[in-house]
């Protein structure tokens, strides 16, 4: 398992909602962004989020929100990306063995978060949310609570 920074992963129905300005779900997720703008810790992804992140699951792309995104995924200092490759996509065959609900790219999403060692994966995708726990991993909806409890740039331990 790589080990990297203080990060937390970022599955694609996060930044849909942020990118769609969601009334409920975009002030929390500012809120993060604002740490991570920060220096404070990074988002881990897969490339599997630029392109997910273009539409809404069953809805057509929406041109209008295209600046957005891109001008967001220029700030390469905001991202550590966990690029797909074999023993990924092996890892992600294994847990949809483990859990046959899960649909291909949402396995990709969780095994590239517990490679990284992320402390949390963000999601509002309810199949994800179904496995907070797995290998210490938690997997919440993004909150507007404390997150205190997680690490900071400069608090990791060895």
């Amino acid at each position: 398992m790589a080990r990297v920074p203080p990060t937390r992963y970022f599955d694609s129905s996060v930044l849909i909602k942020w990118v769609m300005n969601d009334p409920e779900a975009a002030p929390i997720i500012d809120r993060l962004l604002d740490d991570v703008r920060a220096g404070r810790w990074k988002i881990a992804i897969t490339p599997l989020v630029l392109v997910e992140v273009t539409r809404e699951r069953g809805q057509r792309v929406d041109l209008s929100r295209a600046a957005v995104i891109e001008s967001f995924f220029d700030n390469d200092a905001y991202f550590f990306p966990r690029e797909i490759d074999m023993d990924l996509g092996k890892a992600a065959r294994a847990l949809i063995y483990d859990h046959l609900y899960l649909r291909p790219n949402d396995a990709l999403h969780l095994a590239a978060a517990l490679d990284l060692g992320c402390q949390v994966l963000y999601t509002y995708d309810a199949e994800l949310l179904r496995l907070d726990g797995l290998d210490d991993l938690r997997i919440e909806i993004p909150r507007d609570d404390d997150l205190s409890d997680l690490p900071l740039f400069g608090d990791q331990t060895p």
